[in-house]
């Protein structure tokens, strides 16, 4: 068995759809006199877990620093962020490489789509669903020259 560690878990804690826990209340979106309220658009962000916010918490007061500057705080940072690379290509069964961190999820989807882009047969056919989130549909249009009636 692989442990992830507190930086990796708080990626593989987030909710996802099909989850037993998918109707999981929110706190940070519950006020103080309905406790109830339950969190259910996920097409933009999922609420973190309790034990991802404590791991990413964690993470973010150990290693403050921009893993990107050249400075021993950014160093420290950037070997977390490595250690942690190591961590989950080992759970996924691929190479450190292959794994990339990216801001976000469009950033996510535009980079993933480029890619396939540029290594795909340029006359093979491109399939999207229509209720793609935004940052896919855009992304495929602009690479692929695809239009939906």
């Amino acid at each position: 068995m692989i442990e992830l560690g507190k930086e990796a878990e708080a990626i593989f804690c987030r909710l996802s759809p099909g989850r037993e826990d998918r109707n999981w209340t929110c706190p940070a979106f519950a006020t103080k006199t309905d406790s109830s309220v339950t969190y259910l658009d996920h097409n933009a962000t999922s609420p973190l877990l309790p034990q991802a916010r404590a791991a990413w918490l964690e993470a973010e007061e150990r290693y403050p620093g921009n893993p990107s500057s050249p400075h021993r705080l950014g160093a420290r940072t950037e070997g977390a962020l490595d250690q942690a690379r190591l961590r989950l290509a080992a759970l996924l069964g691929g190479s450190p490489h292959d794994v990339v961190w990216t801001s976000g999820a469009t950033e996510a989807c535009n980079t993933v789509l480029h890619h396939i882009a540029a290594m795909a047969d340029p006359t093979a056919p491109v399939w999207v669903s229509a209720i793609e989130h935004p940052a896919v549909l855009e992304s495929a249009r602009h690479y692929f020259s695809i239009g939906f009636g």
